[in-house]
């Protein structure tokens, strides 16, 4: 499964969350929260995942704390759930730390 969210006119971490739950075809009870995101992360359990954030620099610079939140949760979800999940950041942002995101 493919997943791409537009982080350019997604800006907020509410509509990240929103646009992810669209473009991974999240269930109708996803509360829109991101406990609710990384409940539904490890639902997609049928088929591998690579969600493509684009423009993530975006919400890494308005909101550090909900970016890295995100980040964290795709990072547990490779490490912890089958089949594979990768997370792709494309564009600019700020300097992370980070390890690379796929299983």
């Amino acid at each position: 499964m493919f997943g791409y969210v537009d982080g350019w006119t997604h800006q907020t971490k509410a509509e990240f969350l929103a646009e992810a739950a669209e473009t991974l075809h999240f269930p109708d009870w996803f509360g829109q929260n991101l406990d609710a995101f990384a409940d539904c992360l490890d639902d997609l359990d049928i088929v591998p995942v690579v969600l493509l954030w684009d423009g993530w620099g975006t919400l890494a610079r308005a909101d550090r704390e909900a970016f890295d939140l995100i980040v964290e949760i795709a990072a547990g979800r490779a490490r912890t759930v089958t089949p594979p999940f990768s997370l792709l950041l494309r564009g600019a942002g700020p300097e992370l730390d980070i390890p690379a995101l796929d299983g």
